[in-house]
């Protein structure tokens, strides 16, 4: 019988229990890996590639298609868990492949898919809202010897979308304020989304409910 994701539902990883409530702290931190990334799906709401990593690498292809499977009845959403519930069709995943649900949608585009973006045959998106959509050619790739990450037109053209490692021209503020002040506006805007993305998810999730008790 299937049954809903409890906040107390725990994987184990070479021999280690681990709660998941704290899979996005020291105890989870071999999984957020650029080896461990195995996928992305861009969240129903934001749409934004989010990463998904695997605990099973021997199993990798398999479970790319059960996850596939699975995200084409219930797409994912930022700060939400990847399976709403344990069912038949992903009992053999459900415990070994995650989402960072610290990730909301007012987070940027996470390291681990630009890393494996080729592999995975990937559009070049931009950082701060996901578009793939008129990408700044004349963004330096390389500023001060720091890596930039791709932008649109649009957030180059907004002002509190600082390239990472350049300062602002006024020189006003340091770049640990800016980045300072960037993560309040998104944590803050991540939360609104966050409360929402929620409670479409909750729903999301009786209907999976019935679907599956419906099945059986």
């Amino acid at each position: 019988m299937p049954s809903a994701i409890s906040s107390t539902a725990k994987c184990s990883t070479q021999g280690q229990v681990i709660d998941m409530n704290i899979k996005d702290r020291d105890g989870m931190s071999q999984i957020w890996t650029l080896g461990s990334a195995i996928m992305y799906s861009k969240c129903d709401s934001c749409n934004k590639p989010r990463v998904i990593f695997s605990l099973d690498l021997a199993n990798k292809q398999q479970n790319i298609k059960t996850v596939e499977n699975y995200l084409n009845l219930l797409p994912l959403q930022c700060g939400m868990p990847l399976f709403a519930v344990n069912s038949d069709s992903v009992q053999d995943v459900f415990s070994s492949v995650f989402v960072r649900q610290s990730v909301n949608c007012g987070h940027e585009i996470q390291t681990q898919y630009y890393a494996n973006r080729i592999a995975w045959g990937a559009p070049e998106v931009c950082v701060h809202c996901g578009s793939h959509e008129n990408i700044s050619a004349d963004n330096p790739r390389t500023i001060a010897g720091q890596q930039v990450r791709p932008q649109c037109l649009e957030c180059v053209a907004t002002k509190d979308r600082v390239p990472f490692g350049k300062k602002k021209v006024n020189g006003r503020h340091s770049l640990v304020q800016q980045k300072s002040n960037t993560h309040k506006n998104k944590n803050r805007r991540g939360t609104k989304l966050l409360q929402t993305h929620q409670m479409q998810m909750s729903l999301a999730v009786k209907k999976a409910q019935i679907h599956y008790f419906k099945a059986l």
